[in-house]
């Protein structure tokens, strides 16, 4: 295996987690298969079987730094509202994305603690929003004892509520990114309303 920094090469788990990205991105986690995976990334099967030996566990990476991307671009934004608007409308969009099936498995694995799939997906999730609110106390938007689990836990209940409404609904009935954005702009700014630092 190649270092990253070798030669301007990347490693095989590299160029595999990349090319894993740009398919989640393309056509959604549901029908990339891992043939076609290994082909993308021009791995042989032994390269490939020695790097991930299945489609899930080269999945979960990339969806993971999917969202610590969105997390970095919403970073840019000026207010904590839209910060969390362009994160959780990206996060819908890469969540939807990838189909109902996929959905399906990822409730059934969040629910069943055991599975690392789900989870993992759900952790970075939190991590990020808590983030999200943290930086918004040390830039002084929020007070310094904000309730940070509350607020995250309220979030991702809206957030995940809204996955799991779209999905036993068979993605009708409801536009999730509008949702997740409707709820940033009306209801998140009276959420915060108390916990808002006085403007000097």
């Amino acid at each position: 295996m190649v270092h990253p920094h070798d030669n301007g090469q990347i490693s095989d788990e590299e160029r595999l987690m990349r090319t894993a990205e740009k398919l989640l991105l393309e056509i959604g986690l549901s029908d990339i298969t891992p043939e076609m995976l290994r082909q993308e990334s021009g791995l042989s099967e032994e390269a490939f079987d020695v790097v991930f030996d299945s489609l899930e566990k080269s999945g979960t990476p990339a969806l993971q730094r999917l969202l610590l991307r969105y997390e970095e671009r919403a970073a840019e934004e000026e207010t904590i509202e839209t910060q969390m608007e362009a994160f959780l409308s990206k996060a819908m969009q890469l969540m939807i994305g990838n189909g109902l099936d996929f959905i399906r498995r990822w409730i059934r694995d969040s629910l069943n603690m055991e599975q690392t799939y789900g989870m993992s997906i759900v952790f970075t999730f939190w991590d990020i929003v808590g983030r999200i609110f943290e930086r918004a106390i040390d830039e002084g938007l929020l007070i310094d004892d904000t309730p940070v689990k509350h607020l995250v836990n309220t979030v991702s209940a809206e957030f995940f509520g809204t996955v799991f409404c779209w999905c036993i609904m068979k993605g009708t009935k409801i536009e999730p990114v509008h949702t997740v954005c409707n709820y940033c702009e009306k209801d998140l700014p009276v959420l915060l309303e108390a916990y808002l630092a006085p403007v000097s």
